[in-house]
């Protein structure tokens, strides 16, 4: 219930705190917005509200997307790309993705690049973009190497995808993904 409430209060800030915000302000309360409304309807299960934040979002982009730091701009493309994946979405996810992906990488970028790509590399698996998928695996070890830490269960990923497009038959897939599931647990 503070969730909602917060965020009804967020929405409605010059109405209930009877303040008129400069840009710098309003970019910041849109970017805390589309944040804590995506990441709620993440954690809550609520896909259509999700959906409809997530449309609502991309138009308040439009208008203050140029104003939100750098860095959160890249958070709210990460909390799209996240939710829209989860609700299997995957080219609208694939559009987020890209957006991360263009970022030049900085210390902080690092980890959400790091997430987008391995997003990136089962989004192209489930479009059947198999051409590019060979291509994003490459890009991602690639980056991966070069930020000289590849963790496990980002290896555990990589090889599974690389053997998921091999596989001809769902029983075969099925006993791969257990297999990578136990893998990464």
């Amino acid at each position: 219930e503070e969730c909602f409430e917060t965020l009804d209060k967020l929405k409605n800030f010059e109405k209930v705190y009877s303040v008129s915000l400069n840009d710098k302000d309003m970019a910041f309360k849109i970017y805390s917005q589309i944040v804590l409304e995506i990441s709620m309807c993440l954690e809550f299960g609520l896909i259509e509200q999700g959906l409809k934040s997530a449309a609502k979002a991309e138009e308040l982009l439009k208008t203050y997307g140029s104003k939100i730091v750098r860095g959160r701009i890249l958070i709210v493309y990460y909390f799209l790309a996240s939710f829209l994946f989860f609700t299997a979405n995957y080219s609208k996810s694939s559009k987020w993705l890209s957006k991360i992906l263009l970022f030049k990488t900085s210390d902080f970028s690092s980890d959400y690049q790091c997430y987008a790509r391995l997003m990136n590399l089962i989004v192209h698996y489930e479009l059947k973009n198999f051409d590019h998928l060979d291509y994003a695996m490459k890009s991602t070890y690639y980056f991966l190497r070069k930020r000289n830490k590849i963790y496990k269960y980002e290896q555990v990923i990589i090889k599974f995808m690389k053997r998921a497009v091999r596989v001809n038959t769902q029983a075969g897939l099925i006993d791969m993904f257990d297999e990578m599931k136990s893998e990464l647990e």
